[in-house]
């Protein structure tokens, strides 16, 4: 199999558990749809002006398309989050996993305390879809590890491990998260890793493990008949075959799902149902728009509801200003505080987000059904515990 991003330290959650979803990737990989890249460029954009800033020292003068004030003002708490350490960093360093010295890793930030005992492993991650956890961070621990055994770290070894996320755009979060162990520990925690990666490399007792940590960000789980199983499982019997040629016909036979009432079920039913929820919606989005690029059997394409435009705005404008007045022909409404940043991107300074935050009041959204823990959490964030 080719091993060079297949076991990456960031798809790491995935493969460490679904052992067999590495050689499954693979196999599929020209089926698998287009990933959105939208998200992945802004990161690449805050990575490298992190580097930039952290090389230098100082805050880099921005060519005049670079200069994001929204943007500059995450990096900064990044970059003085990593400086505050005082000892040598280096800055985007690539090591060689220690698990699979050919394949390498990208490391944000590594630092080594001004005594040498303790060694700091950072991360920033841009994105604010997700809020990534640095404890048990797989990710963070294989960094460590690789990082001490590849690099040419002449002194002794540190004491204690310290592996930090800092994501700035978690609304209602503390940017930065931390996960401490010793030396020993990251060993042992990380040993079982080099285990689990021989294995998938030589193709020994490979199992599909659907769970909602492992498939989230997997590639291939729309093509997956043990993620769709999993998730069909919670609600009803759903036969699920893995060649065309087995389904038989017709497609009631294969399908039969009947919903029961809501308010009829037990407490733990809705629990059962609702441990899936989010991972069925999501599957239940990809899978519409696979059908519309795709119809099945049964199914085909009508015309969506679409919008009006002005063919000429400018003869519209004429038209609406000699009927309506100008008042009339337009409408105008305030920015929102997210539209405002945005708008004022290039000419933010720290002190003009400052002047704007404190303009700014958070409205409480509706509550948000969660498991117990991430109500324990987020009450620990709110109350500062």
């Amino acid at each position: 199999m080719n091993e060079h991003s297949i076991l990456a330290p960031s798809a790491s959650p995935r493969w460490l558990s679904c052992t067999a979803s590495p050689a499954f990737i693979e196999e599929h990989e020209r089926e698998l749809p287009e990933q959105d890249t939208r998200f992945a460029v802004e990161g690449t954009i805050a990575h490298d002006k992190a580097e930039q800033w952290l090389i230098l020292g100082e805050e880099p003068q921005w060519a005049e398309e670079e200069l994001d004030g929204g943007m500059n003002h995450h990096i900064r708490g990044y970059v003085e989050m990593v400086e505050a350490i005082g000892g040598d960093t280096q800055v985007e360093v690539k090591v060689p996993l220690f698990y699979l010295p050919g394949q390498k890793g990208t490391i944000d930030a590594a630092t080594f305390s001004p005594d040498g005992k303790t060694l700091y492993i950072d991360d920033l991650k841009y994105g604010m879809g997700v809020s990534v956890e640095a404890k048990d961070n797989t990710q963070l621990a294989i960094y460590a590890r690789s990082y001490l055994e590849h690099t040419q770290w002449r002194g002794e070894l540190p004491e204690l491990v310290v592996m930090r996320i800092y994501q700035p755009r978690i609304i209602g979060e503390r940017p930065t998260r931390i996960w401490s162990v010793s030396y020993k520990e990251l060993i042992e925690l990380t040993e079982p890793i080099r285990d689990t990666a021989n294995r998938i490399v030589a193709g020994r007792g490979l199992v599909f493990a659907p769970s909602e940590k492992a498939c989230k960000f997997c590639p291939a789980q729309t093509l997956c008949t043990a993620h769709t199983k999993s998730l069909f499982d919670e609600v009803a019997e759903v036969e699920v075959y893995n060649n065309p040629e087995e389904i038989p016909t017709p497609l009631n036979q294969v399908i039969d799902i009947s919903f029961p009432d809501a308010a009829l079920l037990s407490p733990e039913q809705r629990a059962q149902l609702e441990a899936v929820r989010k991972p069925l919606e999501a599957f239940l989005k990809k899978l519409g728009e696979f059908n519309r690029e795709n119809p099945p059997p049964g199914y085909g394409l009508k015309p969506g509801r679409g919008s009006k435009k002005w063919k000429d705005e400018e003869a519209a404008e004429k038209y609406l200003r000699r009927q309506l007045g100008k008042e009339g022909a337009f409408s105008q409404k305030l920015l929102t505080p997210p539209q405002a940043l945005k708008a004022l991107k290039s000419k933010l300074t720290d002190r003009s987000i400052k002047h704007l935050e404190a303009m700014i009041e958070r409205v409480e959204g509706a509550p948000l059904l969660c498991t117990e823990q991430e109500a324990s959490k987020a009450l620990a964030e709110e109350f500062g515990d």
